[in-house]
């Protein structure tokens, strides 16, 4: 992510939650959905993004979560490809026009 010059929102799973990452994606302009361990603190320890993340988190958690759930949705999408070599689109997911539901793309 450090070549990008610049992001949006980034979201990623426990794995990835560090100060400096978040504080990368925001000093490239984008706003950072990493999801908290249990443990977390607020202390920024010189990474301001991390604190407004966090509090971002904490202060609006439905909310965050709502814009965080959407890394599940590529999740899904990137799992159907690995598990069959075909992209399943899932109306579930997806509002989709009706003649697109329940179909295969190959």
């Amino acid at each position: 992510m450090k070549n990008l010059p610049q992001v949006n929102e980034v979201m990623a799973d426990k794995a990835y939650p560090s100060r400096e990452n978040c504080q990368i994606v925001a000093d490239k302009n984008g706003e950072p959905f990493l999801h908290f361990k249990e443990n977390a603190i607020s202390a920024a320890k010189g990474k301001p993004a991390w604190k407004i993340s966090y509090y971002g988190y904490t202060d609006n958690e439905k909310e965050w979560m709502e814009i965080y759930y959407q890394r599940e949705i590529v999740e899904a999408v990137f799992s159907s490809i690995k598990s069959t070599g075909k992209l399943i689109v899932f109306h579930r997911y997806l509002e989709l026009p009706k003649q697109f539901r329940n179909t295969t793309m190959e």
